[in-house]
């Protein structure tokens, strides 16, 4: 099957080898599909070497001129696939002149961003393109049902899981354990990242904390944990090699994201780096992890504090949790896994 893609990735996970979305498009390309990814910014030379596809086209950033569509055009393709809502109206396009299938993934629709004018009005936009695309890819079982209530067909709406790279669960490049804990999200104010703060001072260790990601909040939760007296290393937007050697080191992850739509990618890569994680007990963690993490009641602190505490306290406990999880996120959560799916509702399947 010939595919377009169009890749919604910023600047900086664009120029990462490891680039969650680079990666999918290497394992579509991989699983015998001829691909050719137009994307938002100039690509490094090793990362266009690690994609099995006919071309990279870094043209989007600006939009397309006149000579880039006529590239794009040039080619062959049986769908157009955009992994964000954001290239819907390219998507649109180049499927119309083609007179070819068109499919759009929707990472998410929280409802809250209808609130203000200027999202209603951005979003309004969005949904209007969306409606004349063929197959709408849902990674959440509450994007699809926000897409539903939003007048979309449900026939529509495919429901495929995100993954992680598969790579992640290859013990032979375990670093030595360092005894830290592990959190991996943005520092933005709706992840509620105070909430494991707080969880972590309440639980009375001495394990370091590392905090990887960067935000607007960050140096309030800086000094959040100053204040909570928790040892914490704040990492900041560190590279997806130094990433995954963080994760690896540690011997737990947190995750305290209450976002009711969004879920989060760390859960699963701890658990492929055989890590146990916790997370709030919600819906969406629910849909995304099963029974592979470790849940606390919502907003209840000491009981996520008390969670923390079991893991450190219990290596044997840890590590049968973290097997489990690995096992099973290796099995049903990869790029593999993503690939393969995608490539089923690609073909019409």
């Amino acid at each position: 099957m010939k595919i377009l893609v169009f890749l919604g990735s910023g600047e900086q996970a664009m120029k990462d080898t490891c680039s969650a979305e680079m990666n999918m498009t290497k394992y579509l390309a991989d699983a015998g599909n001829e691909v050719v990814v137009c994307v938002a910014t100039d690509v490094c030379d090793d990362l266009k070497n690690s994609i099995s596809a006919i071309e990279i086209i870094p043209s989007m950033k600006r939009g397309l001129n006149s000579g880039d569509i006529k590239r794009i055009l040039a080619y062959d393709y049986d769908v157009v696939f955009a992994s964000n809502v954001e290239y819907v109206r390219f998507a649109d396009y180049f499927a119309h002149e083609k007179g070819v299938k068109s499919v759009v993934q929707v990472l998410d629709i929280p409802e809250w961003r209808f609130k203000s004018k200027e999202d209603q009005a951005r979003w309004g936009k969005l949904l209007t393109m969306l409606t004349t695309v063929d197959v709408l890819v849902a990674n959440t079982r509450e994007t699809k049902r926000i897409l539903i209530k939003l007048g979309f067909p449900a026939e529509k709406i495919k429901l495929i899981y995100l993954g992680i790279d598969p790579l992640l669960g290859d013990n032979a490049i375990d670093p030595k354990s360092d005894n830290s804990i592990c959190c991996v999200c943005r520092c933005v104010f709706h992840k509620t990242l105070d909430l494991g703060l707080y969880a972590v001072g309440c639980a009375g260790i001495d394990n370091q904390l590392k905090m990887v990601g960067s935000g607007e909040d960050a140096s309030r939760l800086v000094q959040l944990a100053w204040m909570c007296g928790i040892n914490a290393d704040f990492l900041g937007l560190i590279s997806e090699k130094k990433k995954v050697e963080t994760i690896r080191q540690s011997i737990l992850g947190i995750y305290p994201s209450l976002c009711p739509v969004i879920g989060g990618m760390f859960p699963l890569e701890a658990l492929a780096c055989g890590k146990p994680c916790i997370v709030w007990d919600t819906q969406i963690n629910h849909d995304l992890f099963r029974d592979y993490v470790e849940y606390a009641p919502v907003y209840d602190v000491k009981a996520f504090a008390d969670k923390i505490t079991l893991f450190v306290h219990s290596p044997s406990y840890s590590k049968e949790r973290g097997e489990k999880g690995k096992a099973w996120v290796l099995k049903n959560r990869t790029f593999i896994t993503y690939a393969a799916a995608l490539t089923e509702v690609l073909s019409g399947g």
